[in-house]
């Protein structure tokens, strides 16, 4: 691609982390106070901090945004310092993905009215960041030729599925767009299948894993808004307005952003959506949904336990072993799951890491906040 070409797709382009959510599949090492995205889950970046480094490349750090919990904002700060206090956005309390993107879109067409909007979980691993920026690029160059449009298009990122997934949602594509072998219409989003119905998707080799990366002109997705969710765009129109008449968007976001709407951009817009392209991504992803993903990730030792921090096995085989302070001795186990932080320990089968989820519903039931 030319430089004055690659120019022309990137200089409008900006790029929108969510850094949201409390992950409560990664307790005891994820809690309130330190969601998974703050984490060296798989590396020794956490996983903002990665999604931040791949996303430079494209538009760099004045066009990078974060939209995070209030009491997140210390922990943005420190993993992101060169991001500029005024493209962090803080949501008082949890609103689900319309309201925050909405927030982005609307703060990013007052600075720039011809913006597009990248837009990103911070909690999922892409590998290799190269092949992400050249799926964003080329998704980019199908944006940029739609803009004409009366409906605006929405695209997203699919992933070619390596195996049946029960735990990630699904897009079936249609027919193909002239120019792209990489292009296609959404059909439907799908969500998260059964066992059988989900080797039924992957068989037709039609169906995608849904990554949750979208992309939109920030025109587009504020007149979206606009259309399918009004009360959300009222709302918004009317932090804007609070925020230019104080002075202030902080104060604004505490007396309405509360009451906005909750919902997810999914149902909320792409569901009732007609123009929707969904990108084959070549690319490595994982949305890290429970603590057996880091075996796809840690070092494993010659007897396949996926080893971080520091460990001494003694007949002991296909374990997930993680701390990052004090040594973890095991003997005779199988298959289970360690994990050691300074006030709890975890211990669990590698086949219920998804109920991990259900100790932190028990510690709140109990009253148990020092544990959260």
């Amino acid at each position: 691609m030319a430089m004055s070409s690659l120019h022309s797709l990137t200089e409008k382009l900006h790029a929108v982390i969510l850094a949201g959510g409390s992950g409560t599949r990664f307790w005891p090492m994820s809690r309130k106070a330190l969601p998974k995205q703050f984490v060296a889950l798989a590396g020794e970046r956490s996983l903002i901090r990665q999604t931040y480094e791949r996303l430079l490349p494209l538009v760099g750090p004045e066009r990078i945004w974060v939209v995070a919990g209030e009491s997140h904002l210390g922990l943005v700060r420190a993993e992101l310092p060169e991001i500029p206090a005024e493209n962090i956005l803080c949501e008082p309390e949890a609103r689900n993905t319309a309201p925050c993107i909405g927030l982005a879109a609307w703060r990013i067409l007052e600075r720039d009215e011809d913006a597009s909007l990248l837009v990103c979980p911070s909690d999922h691993i892409v590998r290799p960041p190269e092949a992400f920026q050249a799926t964003a690029l080329a998704a980019a160059r199908f944006l940029q030729d739609t803009q004409k449009s009366d409906d605006p298009w929405t695209v997203t990122f699919g992933i070619v599925p390596r195996y049946p997934a029960t735990g990630f949602g699904y897009i079936e594509r249609g027919e193909g767009f002239a120019g792209s072998a990489q292009a296609f219409r959404v059909v439907r989003f799908k969500e998260k299948p059964i066992l059988e119905t989900a080797k039924e998707y992957v068989s037709t080799g039609r169906f995608y894993w849904n990554s949750g990366i979208f992309l939109w002109t920030a025109r587009g997705i504020v007149r979206l808004i606009a259309k399918h969710l009004p009360v959300l765009a009222s709302g918004l129109d009317g932090i804007s307005k609070r925020a230019r008449l104080s002075g202030g968007l902080e104060s604004a976001l505490r007396a309405s952003f509360g009451a906005l709407p909750s919902i997810s951009v999914d149902h909320g817009i792409l569901e009732q959506q007609r123009n929707v392209a969904v990108f084959a991504a070549d690319f490595e992803w994982d949305d890290v949904g429970s603590w057996r993903a880091v075996e796809r990730y840690a070092p494993q030792d010659d007897a396949g336990n996926s080893v971080v921090g520091r460990h001494l096995a003694i007949d002991t085989k296909g374990s997930i072993l993680f701390g990052r302070k004090r040594l973890i001795a095991t003997v005779g186990i199988r298959d289970l799951v360690v994990v050691e932080t300074d006030d709890a320990v975890l211990v669990c089968s590698k086949d219920d890491t998804e109920r991990v989820k259900e100790i932190v519903e028990r510690l709140a039931r109990e009253g148990r906040s020092d544990l959260l």
